[in-house]
C-alpha cells in the first residue's frame, strides 16, 4: 500500500521515524541517507581542513630542501631529532635514531625515522618500514607544489570516501539487521516485508551516524577527548542495535485474526458473511 506524501517519513531519530522507512519508498530513504551522509562527511572535511591539514602545512614548509626516501631509508640533510609540526591532535617529527618520543600530549603522531614511519597514539605504536623499491622525493619546494595542487582534492576525496564507505556498509549492515527486524515484528505481530525490514534496518543506523558527526564536531572543539571519540563510536553502535529492536514496536498492527486454539499452524477462522 502506498504512503500518502504528507505522511512520509522525514526523520530517522525517533522510533517512530525509523519505523516509518520500513513502508517508505526506496527514494525517499535515499534522500535522507544522503543528507546524514553528506553531514558526516562535511563533519570529517571540517576536521581535517581545521585540525590536521594545518600541520601538514607546517611540515612541509619545515622541510630542507634535499630530503627523500630511497632503498628503504631517509636521505634528512636536516638537524634530527626535529618537531616538523605540532597541534593538539597531529604532530609529526624527524627522529632518525629513534628513542623517547618529541612530542608529547597530542592523539596522532607520526615520525619519520632513518628505515622506518612510526606512528604513535593512544592505542600505542606501531614501526611500518619504508618499502622496497619506492623513491619518494620530499624535497621542500617540489613537496610544497604537490602539497599546494593536491590539498583541496584530498578534502574532496576523503569526503567523497565517507559518503561511498558509509553507504557500502549501510547496504551490508542492514542486511544483517533486517533478519532480527523481521523476527522481533514476527512475535509482536506487526506488519511488515522482507523488504521493509531492510529498509527499517537501514534507517536504524541513521541516529547513530548523526551521533558520530556531532561526536566529531565536539572532538574538534576540544569538548571531548580520543577516548571519548572512541566511546562515542562503540556507543554508535549500540544506538543501531536499540532502533533495529525497539523500532519494530511502533510498525501498524498485523490484522487480528483468531488461530485455531492450540495448533498454530491452523487456518484463521473467517468471519461468516452476512445474512448466513
Amino acid at each position: 500500500m502506498k504512503i500518502p506524501v504528507s505522511s512520509q517519513p522525514w526523520q530517522p531519530l525517533t522510533l517512530g521515524g525509523v519505523a516509518g522507512f520500513g513502508r517508505a519508498s526506496l527514494g525517499r530513504l535515499f534522500k535522507v541517507q544522503t543528507a546524514v551522509a553528506l553531514l558526516l562527511a562535511a563533519s570529517v572535511i571540517w576536521f581535517l581542513a581545521g585540525a590536521c591539514f594545518p600541520q601538514v602545512d607546517q611540515a612541509v614548509a619545515a622541510l630542507p630542501d634535499q630530503c627523500g626516501i630511497r632503498n628503504r631509508r631517509l636521505s634528512w640533510a636536516g638537524a634530527s631529532p626535529v618537531v616538523l609540526a605540532e597541534g593538539p591532535f597531529l604532530a609529526i617529527t624527524v627522529n632518525l635514531e629513534g628513542g623517547e618520543t618529541l612530542a608529547r600530549g597530542v592523539d596522532l603522531q607520526f615520525e619519520l625515522g632513518r628505515e622506518e614511519l612510526r606512528i604513535r597514539s593512544l592505542l600505542g605504536y606501531f614501526p611500518m618500514r619504508y618499502p622496497a623499491g619506492w623513491t619518494l622525493t620530499l624535497d621542500r619546494l617540489e613537496t610544497q607544489a604537490w602539497w599546494g595542487a593536491w590539498r583541496g582534492f584530498l578534502l574532496l576525496g576523503a569526503g567523497a570516501a565517507t559518503v561511498a564507505g558509509l553507504f557500502a556498509s549501510w547496504c551490508v549492515i542492514a542486511l544483517v539487521y533486517s533478519i532480527p527486524v523481521r523476527t522481533i515484528a514476527f512475535y509482536v505481530d506487526r506488519q511488515v516485508s522482507g523488504w521493509g525490514s531492510w529498509k527499517l534496518a537501514s534507517a536504524a543506523l541513521l541516529p547513530g551516524t548523526v551521533l558520530m558527526a556531532a561526536a566529531l564536531g565536539l572532538y574538534h572543539f576540544h569538548r571531548l577527548n580520543l577516548i571519548a571519540l572512541l566511546f562515542a563510536w562503540l556507543v554508535h553502535w549500540v544506538v543501531g542495535w536499540i532502533y533495529v529492536c525497539l523500532a519494530p514496536l511502533r510498525l501498524p498492527r498485523t490484522p487480528e485474526v483468531q488461530a485455531i486454539k492450540g495448533n498454530p499452524f491452523g487456518e484463521a477462522k473467517r468471519p461468516k458473511p452476512e445474512g448466513d
